[in-house]
């Protein structure tokens, strides 16, 4: 009865991903609302477990979610006719990801493998699957609003944590481990609310945003501002250095309040120490090093003593699951050793890919931006409409912090939904731009 039962529970999953599969492949703002509902309910509830133990090996609830979407843009690129450049390149990257991870599972087995394999599946899982969606504009715009929506789910969740700080009251479904008071989100969950705050920031500055999209945008601002991650500061300074420019009426007396913020900025970041750091928090955030200097040679080690070794692997990039060992000064002046991720994504998708994979993934990134830069910047911003969030302005913006971002930290599934949007989006611009030449 047992073995029945479990085959009854097993089939029903099945039929289950089926149908979730069927609906993922036809619409997009569906799979993104299945990852980043997880991604978001795993911020807010810390001290609940997503998954089942087989073993010493988790399998998490994120892990089928991914398995699902990695399959429906397999089945979206059988049905496509034509694959544009940028989903060629990130489908490039995810062969090789799934070729280092085959090579890790055989050497260091399938736990060791798995665990560094699943940020990348992430990141260019959900970009190749978001990018295969190149014509949809509607759709992806409901992709931008769910989103922020996600975003908005975080932000309750924050609000409940710093009422829990000030009263002395925190549930332990909810509690995590701070650094700081304040600092109650880790750096890339600061940064997810970064992303929503600049789908809603152009339209908030253009009279465009309707009236929750304000208020949302003004909570999310002040919410990432208190919530104090350096790295977060930098790569929003970028977008407002932007949102500047786009605006004449913005300009005069603001710019050089920009360039000085940028200064301070850079000063800031590269040389003055956090006072909060310590060597043995560097898995947790790229902040608590003592300086940036640190983590260079933290990288610069993991490139001469665990990097690779022969001309495959700079290639092609050594197996999933070789780590990221490599050992750094402390500020007494002792050896200590890291084994956490190297907290940049270059680097480590250099590691794990090769050169072969950087490249594909720097060009993603380049063409999107030269795709969204608009030609003429006092020029209004296609696709703005009242409510409308998906904008070429908003989507150059958030890729132009992820290249920013990925100096010192890791891509996470968000950032994912980010590029693909914006490969989408950047291919789009081009069929515009020559279908209206064509009409001249």
């Amino acid at each position: 009865m047992t073995g029945l039962a479990l085959a009854a529970v097993l089939g029903l999953a099945g039929v289950v991903g089926l149908v979730i599969l069927d609906v993922v492949i036809r619409r997009v703002e569906i799979g993104v609302a299945l990852v980043l509902g997880v991604f978001a309910i795993r911020i807010a509830l810390p001290g609940v477990f997503f998954g089942v133990s087989l073993g010493s090996f988790n399998v998490f609830v994120a892990d089928a979610v991914f398995t699902i979407i990695l399959a429906a843009a397999v089945a979206r690129c059988l049905r496509l006719r034509r694959w544009t450049v940028s989903l060629r390149l990130l489908l490039l990257i995810v062969v090789l990801c799934v070729l280092s991870l085959a090579r890790g599972v055989t050497a260091f087995g399938v736990q060791a493998a798995v665990n560094e394999f699943r940020p990348f599946l992430g990141y260019f899982g959900m970009a190749a699957y978001c990018a295969t969606f190149n014509g949809a504009v509607d759709r992806l715009d409901r992709v931008a609003k769910v989103f922020v929506a996600a975003a908005a789910m975080v932000g309750v969740a924050v609000l409940i944590r710093w009422a829990g700080v000030l009263t002395g009251v925190q549930p332990d479904l909810i509690t995590a481990s701070y650094d700081a008071p304040i600092r109650v989100l880790s750096g890339p969950q600061t940064f997810f609310l970064a992303h929503a705050l600049f789908f809603l920031m152009p339209q908030w500055l253009d009279k465009l945003a309707t009236p929750w999209q304000r208020r949302l945008a003004a909570v999310l601002l002040v919410m990432v501002t208190l919530l104090n991650r350096r790295t977060v500061w930098l790569a929003m300074l970028g977008g407002f250095v932007v949102l500047v420019l786009r605006r004449r009426g913005l300009g005069g007396s603001v710019r050089p309040l920009l360039a000085l913020a940028a200064v301070v900025g850079a000063v800031v970041f590269f040389s003055l120490p956090d006072t909060t750091a310590g060597p043995q928090d560097v898995a947790q955030s790229a902040v608590n090093t003592n300086t940036f200097s640190w983590r260079v040679e933290g990288w610069v080690s993991l490139l001469t003593d665990n990097g690779p070794a022969k001309a495959s692997e700079w290639l092609l990039g050594r197996p999933m699951g070789s780590g990221y060992e490599r050992e750094v000064l402390t500020g007494q002046g002792q050896l200590y050793t890291v084994d956490s991720s190297p907290h940049s994504f270059y680097l480590q998708t250099l590691l794990r890919t090769g050169l072969v994979g950087v490249a594909a993934m720097s060009a993603v990134l380049g063409i999107a931006l030269r795709n969204l830069l608009p030609t003429r910047w006092s020029s209004p911003v296609r696709l703005a409409a009242p409510g409308r969030l998906l904008t070429q302005e908003s989507l150059f913006i958030l890729v132009l912090m992820q290249v920013i971002w990925f100096a010192t930290w890791q891509a996470g599934d968000d950032q994912g939904v980010v590029t693909g949007l914006a490969a989408a989006a950047s291919w789009r611009s081009v069929q515009d731009r020559q279908t209206s030449r064509s009409g001249l």
